[in-house]
């Protein structure tokens, strides 16, 4: 259900990102408490020198999220992101990373015409 998009600071490839995507969604799933199975994580890369924070490359993360979670929740996916980041820079283009968080109601997210439901608790037992 939540859309996490990765900017990159690196020229286009043919590199597969999948590795990266199944990693985010994991950590997604595993520190928001939701499955992994609902996560869409979409990599660009948009060029060097096209992600820019103070003149330096970064990340830029975008994540839509439904809301309801604790701001502590949401803070700890922040700092997971950001250390995936820092782990994979080579890969990504950058070690840091600038996070943009946007929250809804789960029924302005929809899969195959339905809306969604609004976030539980009760996700992280599934």
């Amino acid at each position: 259900m939540p859309y996490i998009q990765l900017d990159l600071p690196r020229d286009s490839s043919d590199g597969d990102f999948s590795s990266v995507a199944t990693g985010v969604a994991d950590l997604y799933a595993k520190v928001m408490q939701t499955t992994p199975s609902g996560v869409t994580v979409a990599v660009r890369e948009l060029g060097a020198g096209r992600v820019l924070r103070d003149g330096r490359p970064v990340v830029a993360i975008r994540c839509d999220i439904r809301s309801g979670r604790p701001d502590a929740q949401r803070e700890a996916f922040a700092i997971a992101l950001t250390d995936l980041v820092a782990s994979r820079a080579a890969e990504l283009g950058a070690a840091k990373s600038v996070i943009y968080f946007t929250e809804g109601p789960g029924r302005w997210i929809f899969e195959e015409g339905k809306p969604n439901p609004d976030w539980s608790p009760s996700e992280a037992a599934h």
